[in-house]
């Protein structure tokens, strides 16, 4: 992530402040998928993660809820809707990566 700003200061000029952040960490994750049988034409999923428990992040967990209908075999149109959350921070004060 990266960000630049400039500052304007009293009695004029500016201050140009930027500055990069990048992070990598790994979350073990307990996964869950239930589907709908392939029998009938209603196309539906629901998906749930959850994991973190301290190595990487301290909670994180993703939802997913799929519907759609199923045209022919190799054709079927979804729509869905995905919320991911995660409780992560590194660092302290102007290094801290929330």
């Amino acid at each position: 992530m990266s960000i630049s700003v400039d500052r304007i200061q009293q009695g004029g000029g500016t201050i140009n402040q930027s500055g990069v952040q990048s992070k990598t960490w790994y979350n073990p994750m307990f996964v869950t998928r239930f589907t709908m049988p392939n029998q009938i034409k209603l196309v539906g999923q629901l998906g749930a993660k959850a994991g973190g428990f301290g190595i990487g992040s301290d909670f994180a967990w993703h939802l997913e809820l799929m519907a759609g209908y199923r045209f022919s075999k190799l054709f079927n149109l979804t729509a869905g809707y995905k919320a991911v959350g995660m409780d992560y921070t590194s660092g302290w004060g102007n290094q801290a990566f929330l």
